[in-house]
């Protein structure tokens, strides 16, 4: 069985806002939102402009989610939050925002940020918060008025934890799974190694590391059949303001469903579901869901 050295801590909230004034977003709108809410924060708690936040000693909630470790090259580095869009009508904007490791001491700084507004699209229309629930339980942290402490969770396997046997599940593919594998060559293989990589990377960011055999977990993990799967490629754009250019993002959305011995690989896929996989997970991308169908 899988195990991890510690729990990995998070929170999940839904966001609602509205804005006072017609607007129009772009499709995949989770850049534009994480734009203006680092944006936000680093007005509202970065006094020091000459600093650059991965050299700077004060992590406050601007360095907590946006510092890179200067330890480590980018592609190794994780951005311990999510931002993923979910719907605009032209008026009312929902998506989530999944803090975890040291994100979570943000929580309150996140949704007190939220609560002064965000600035969106090229005409930085103003947005205001509506509400902020759990999204798990659907408990209420800010209803417009009032708001409360966000319910810090954990999730974690120990060698000691067990998963009842189970040899097929469905993995949905909610938002578009970023990855330079062709959609009819990606396997369970392909998926375990990413979620080994996300995974890795989350727990050497708090300082351990995974102690697993990844070459025998990747070997069984080879051994499991793809029962069925449907995949859709997405192409989609996003803007990037530090290239000042427009990026054009592919990734596949669908399900697969696989069968085998899967038990030791549930900590794995339950995660993930957390954390999400492959490329731009801090912008939405990667989001799975597992069923457990038997």
């Amino acid at each position: 069985m899988i195990s991890f050295p510690s729990a990995v801590r998070y929170v999940v909230m839904n966001v609602k806002m509205r804005s006072t004034e017609p607007v129009r977003l772009p499709e995949w709108f989770s850049s534009t939102v994480r734009g203006a809410l680092g944006t936000e924060l680093i007005n509202n708690y970065c006094n020091l402009t000459e600093t650059k936040c991965e050299l700077c000693k004060k992590k406050c909630p601007a360095g907590i989610l946006f510092a890179g470790d200067p330890h480590y090259t980018k592609e190794q580095v994780v951005s311990p939050y999510i931002i993923s869009g979910d719907e605009f009508d032209g008026e009312n904007l929902t998506f989530k925002i999944t803090l975890f490791s040291n994100a979570v001491a943000a929580a309150n700084d996140v949704v007190s940020v939220l609560k002064k507004g965000l600035s969106l699209g090229a005409g930085r229309n103003r947005f205001e918060l509506v509400s902020v629930t759990d999204d798990e339980t659907g408990d209420v942290i800010f209803d417009g008025a009032i708001q409360t402490e966000p319910e810090i969770r954990s999730f974690g396997c120990s060698p000691e934890c067990s998963f009842e046997s189970i040899s097929t599940v469905r993995v949905d593919f909610v938002t578009p799974y970023n990855c330079k594998t062709e959609t009819g060559k990606f396997t369970f293989e392909t998926l375990v190694r990413a979620m080994l990589r996300r995974i890795s990377s989350v727990y050497r960011m708090e300082g351990t590391e995974l102690e697993i055999d990844y070459n025998a977990v990747i070997e069984r993990a080879s051994q499991l059949e793809t029962a069925e799967q449907s995949f859709r490629n997405r192409r989609t754009q996003r803007y990037s303001n530090r290239s000042g250019s427009k990026m054009d993002v592919t990734g596949f959305t669908g399900y697969a469903v696989y069968k085998g011995d899967l038990k030791e690989f549930m900590p794995l896929l339950r995660l993930t579901e957390i954390i999400h996989a492959g490329k731009l997970c801090v912008m939405g991308l990667g989001e799975i869901k597992v069923t457990v169908i038997e």
